[in-house]
């Protein structure tokens, strides 16, 4: 993840279209069903993808990230005719759409869109500057998945329901989540004179 605060950012996203897909924003859920799908783009593996291979894992993310949440889950849960999957026949479509796209922009470069996505997901993977406190500065680290955390937080401590924490801007839900993790006294939120501090530091 990368670091920046702005709240009105993760309250208001912009909206991403790449490649003729315009894009939901980016949730907790995506991101899940998007690992499920052993997508490239959230297994950090793109670059050892190139051709045909890096194309089908384009249109699978483009597809999910193109629904909301629940439709993407339903898209993936129901059959066609009760034998092909939804998800396989959207793929096709969606294959189709990208090939129309590329026949129709004759700039259009592979290497940019890969970057577009990376663009998008970094969006939302931004997080704020924290430290944590001394209480938990010596403590080990948990064992648990930082998703499962974020998770059972949210539902113990701003009482979401699953659907809510699964469908919620992921920028959001982490800023969300640094906000009662401060309140709680497990880390410290660093002002914005800090965080530029840190930023030259760290040459960003």
């Amino acid at each position: 993840m990368t670091t920046d605060y702005k709240f009105i950012d993760a309250l208001l996203p912009p909206t991403y279209m790449i490649s003729g897909f315009t894009l939901k924003p980016l949730s907790l859920g995506h991101v899940l069903l998007l690992r499920k799908l052993d997508n490239v783009f959230m297994t950090g593996q793109v670059e050892k993808l190139e051709g045909d291979a890096i194309i089908r894992h384009i249109i699978s993310f483009l597809t999910i990230c193109s629904y909301d949440f629940d439709d993407a889950v339903e898209l993936l849960n129901t059959k066609v005719n009760n034998h092909l999957p939804n998800y396989v026949s959207e793929l096709k479509r969606c294959s189709n759409h990208l090939k129309k796209f590329i026949k129709k922009h004759k700039g259009w470069n592979l290497l940019e869109c890969i970057n577009n996505i990376k663009t998008y997901i970094e969006f939302y993977n931004k997080m704020p500057i924290f430290e944590p406190t001394e209480k938990n500065q010596d403590k080990p680290p948990s064992g648990i998945e930082w998703e499962q955390h974020l998770y059972n937080y949210m539902l113990r401590t701003y009482g979401y329901s699953q659907s809510t924490i699964l469908k919620k801007p992921f920028r959001l839900l982490c800023y969300e989540w640094c906000a009662g993790l401060e309140a709680d006294g497990a880390l410290r939120v660093m002002n914005g004179f800090e965080q530029e501090q840190i930023k030259k530091v760290r040459g960003y």
